[in-house]
């Protein structure tokens, strides 16, 4: 029964943004103007002082670069740090060599700075485009053409001093959003893979793991995982918001409102939510078998009735949701409704392959294309801290 939706405006289908292209938030570039929810920064409101810049040269260009105030980073201010970098309006003093020995682009970066030529293959902001400043003897490093945002900066950085608390307390959806971004940005590569791992691992698309539990953040994952093009992730935010009737009564204060989703995927969700309500109508229909021992009464109209309506009342609990549904059907002692052990087995079975095949539908309704289980199963697979 599935078929291929297209996307209302077909300027709006994503690909998977370069880190160059990332916007503000993450997104790719014709997604930038969607939305007017987003949240101020801690810098947003900084005055803005332009002065004469002394000695600020971009490396291989010639142009100057206009200082601006800024503020200190209420933590990531250190004294004995040895570069500065500002995002926006907001300054951080850090270690140079923490930052090279887990980044290849800052090490390329410092060392291009230092009149070297690195010839690492990176894909992350054009060093040439990165603006520096000397101060006394110190570097500031202006990063606003990597697009990068300070708050998913200050994600990261906190993940690399608290690396024994995020690898034990999971950190909420947005808060691991917000390091994948930074990281994918300037490849931390370790912590890129942590943060990976654990969004898997909260919104995960194999169906054994699909239970009637909802993760908060649904519509913030979706946005992120169409931007940066992690299907296993946007499968399960998806189908939770397709199945939650209540959705944006229990939203997070910080949760990013259903209608604040892109076009295309508000269409996608409003289809997929009809569809998955006229399949659980057809699975009700539960088929009477026609069986040769005397004794089974798997032909009883009656006893289909008590199970769907009655005894478990399978059919309003999960309206919208028939994915945990059919598993209700499934559990359901079959025994006790007439059923032999054959007829038991065989309603199971009938019930497990229709829930795999609708499960599998959903990539097209939902259009995203899934490409394998492997890494799927390698978030869930332990060890998943970031060494520091």
């Amino acid at each position: 029964m599935s078929r291929r939706l297209r996307s209302p405006d077909p300027s709006e289908d994503q690909q998977t943004p370069s880190a160059a292209s990332v916007g503000t938030r993450g997104a790719s570039p014709n997604m930038s103007s969607r939305r007017s929810h987003k949240r101020k920064t801690e810098d947003t409101d900084a005055d803005i002082t332009l002065v004469k810049a002394e000695g600020a040269a971009e490396l291989g260009a010639t142009a100057k670069k206009a200082k601006l105030a800024f503020t200190k980073h209420e933590r990531f201010w250190l004294l004995d740090g040895n570069v500065q970098l500002q995002i926006g309006h907001t300054r951080f003093r850090l270690h140079r060599s923490r930052l090279a020995s887990q980044s290849p682009w800052f090490e390329a970066l410092f060392e291009k700075r230092a009149g070297g030529n690195p010839t690492i293959d990176l894909d992350g902001p054009d060093l040439d485009k990165i603006v520096f400043e000397d101060e006394d003897g110190m570097d500031i490093i202006y990063l606003d053409s990597a697009e990068v945002k300070a708050d998913d900066f200050t994600a990261l950085l906190t993940a690399m001093d608290d690396a024994i608390e995020c690898h034990t307390d999971d950190p909420p959806a947005p808060t691991l959003a917000a390091i994948f971004r930074a990281a994918s940005i300037f490849r931390f590569e370790k912590f890129k893979a942590y943060a990976q791992k654990k969004l898997t691992h909260l919104y995960p698309s194999s169906l054994n793991k699909v239970i009637d539990a909802f993760q908060p953040y649904n519509t913030n994952m979706v946005i992120f995982a169409r931007d940066w093009n992690l299907p296993h992730i946007l499968k399960r935010a998806l189908y939770d918001i397709v199945r939650d009737s209540e959705a944006e009564e229990t939203y997070q204060p910080d949760e990013t409102a259903l209608a604040d989703l892109y076009p295309r995927d508000l269409y996608v969700l409003s289809v997929a939510q009809r569809w998955v309500a006229l399949e659980w109508m057809g699975i009700l229909s539960l088929d009477p078998y026609e069986c040769k021992n005397e004794s089974c009464h798997s032909n009883s109209e009656i006893h289909l009735w008590r199970v769907v309506h009655s005894d478990v009342k399978i059919a309003e609990t999960y309206t919208i949701d028939p994915i945990c549904g059919m598993q209700a059907l499934i559990d359901v002692d079959w025994k006790k409704y007439g059923h032999c052990d054959a007829c038991q087995t065989r309603r199971r079975n009938e019930l497990t392959e229709r829930r795999k095949k609708l499960w599998a539908d959903l990539d097209d309704w939902f259009e995203i294309e899934m490409p394998g289980q492997e890494e799927e199963d390698e978030g869930d697979a332990s060890g998943d801290g970031a060494e520091t």
